[in-house]
């Protein structure tokens, strides 16, 4: 297993369910996955992004927006209580399809990238604010 976000750490083992002998990963920088190193531009980058920093304790980062050089902070808050869970692209849930019936969308119930699509041109068109912090505290 390569990790291109950290090179220093060399090869390792992967030791897993599936030891990836039926796929493949691929981990790249940040850079890489957004399509800014040679491979697609034609030039070095010259500045390494870090990525998006999380903005509270144990809790997912908010979406990749902009470029980040400084390191996280690393105090962060406990996240605000709220009754209800947060889902990410790949789950699956009966609550996930209520929504996507509400977006017009399949309700399979899986969490895709078209699914995620069509919330942030719903949430859009109906002026709410995002559900993901649009810009990261002391970043």
């Amino acid at each position: 297993m390569w990790r291109e976000y950290a090179p220093e750490r060399g090869w390792a083992t992967y030791t897993g369910t599936d030891p990836h002998t039926s796929h493949i990963h691929f981990s790249f920088s940040w850079d890489g996955a957004m399509k800014r190193t040679s491979w697609w531009t034609g030039s070095a980058a010259t500045i390494v992004d870090l990525g998006p920093c999380r903005v509270y304790a144990g809790q997912f980062a908010p979406l990749h927006s902009t470029v980040r050089t400084a390191s996280c902070p690393t105090n962060l808050p406990a996240a605000p209580a709220s009754p209800y869970p947060v889902y990410v692209i790949g789950q699956r849930n009966t609550q996930i399809a209520l929504a996507q019936r509400a977006l017009g969308v399949t309700a399979g119930g899986l969490f895709s990238a078209g699914s995620r699509s069509a919330l942030m041109v719903t949430s859009a068109r109906r002026r709410a604010p995002p559900w993901w912090p649009s810009r990261q505290p002391n970043a």
